[in-house]
């Protein structure tokens, strides 16, 4: 498939952000945390009455309060952060190659499956991008000295999830770049996990772990979805409906073992009574039996 000449045919970009698909939402939502972001450093900077270190250190904190942290104990204070952070950018030039990344991943994600799923991606490979990068420092001895202030922030792991994704489930799609070069969007994603393999050692280390880890949910994830596996939000439903069911058969079978023990005892104790009552009547004959033995003679011979 040629996407370069379906693109062509494609919505205009503003036609685009008024349709409110969940992907022009994720980059609307992008858009807007980073023009806070810098209303807010814009304000700092030109009413406070505090010194500059001061007012810098207020703007560092209200970015550090919606990234990512690497330690522990602060992430524990600050959960809400594995998936603001996703929608973080403080930089303009980083806000936008991950705008352009998501949108091009987005709309080829999109050709063959739906918003939903889109969603599911982007949110789930922040998470995992976010895991990837609080393990990484904790674990490798080179991070033991910056776990302490290190945070991560972007939409970077979330877009690489959207394109891996959709590379996973079709390898093969042919993308036009130059307008010459036809390359299989494969290439393209393994071209970028190459690149944030070789950058860890070169700056940034927590941003390109998170990639690697957002990039891994979304080869996962597409193919789960290409061979229609259980990792599909349906089939999780599903599971979880069968063991809700299980857990209701199990408990209603319990009820009527208990049930089936309550009878059998009240059988054996009606028996033993009517034991007792023909045991007097062979004593001392049917007169002797009270109004209540009468009745339940009675009843049970019937019976």
């Amino acid at each position: 498939m040629n996407y370069y000449n379906n693109y062509g045919k494609g919505q205009s970009i503003k036609n685009f952000f008024l349709s409110k698909t969940t992907l022009s939402n994720l980059i609307v939502i992008n858009i807007a945390v980073w023009l806070i972001v810098a209303a807010v450093n814009l304000f700092f900077y030109l009413f406070n009455s505090l010194s500059p270190v001061e007012g810098a250190k207020i703007s560092n904190d209200f970015i550090y309060w919606l990234a990512v942290p690497a330690d522990f104990t602060t992430l524990l204070h600050r959960p809400w952060t594995l998936f603001t952070y996703m929608f973080l950018h403080e930089r303009f030039f980083h806000l936008l190659f991950n705008v352009i990344t998501l949108y091009f991943a987005g709309r080829l994600f999109l050709m063959y499956l739906n918003n939903k799923q889109l969603l599911t991606t982007y949110l789930v490979g922040g998470i995992l991008g976010a895991v990837a990068f609080i393990l990484a420092y904790n674990i490798f001895p080179v991070f033991e000295n910056q776990i302490s202030s290190a945070v991560a922030l972007g939409a970077s792991a979330s877009a690489l999830a959207v394109l891996t994704s959709v590379a996973a489930y079709a390898p093969n799609m042919e993308l036009n770049l130059f307008i010459k070069w036809k390359v299989k969007l494969k290439y393209i994603a393994i071209a970028f996990i190459i690149l944030d393999l070789m950058m860890i050692s070169q700056g940034n280390a927590g941003g390109h772990i998170a990639h690697l880890g957002g990039a891994l949910w979304g080869f996962i994830y597409g193919l789960c979805l290409k061979n229609k596996n259980a990792f599909t939000l349906n089939k999780l439903k599903q599971l979880f409906n069968a063991r809700k069911q299980k857990i209701q058969n199990r408990k209603y079978k319990k009820q009527q073992e208990r049930i089936f023990i309550e009878k059998q005892e009240q059988k054996v104790k009606e028996q033993k009574r009517i034991d007792e009552i023909l045991s007097k009547i062979s004593r001392s004959g049917y007169d002797s039996l009270n109004a209540e033995e009468k009745e339940l003679l009675f009843s049970k011979s019937k019976k």
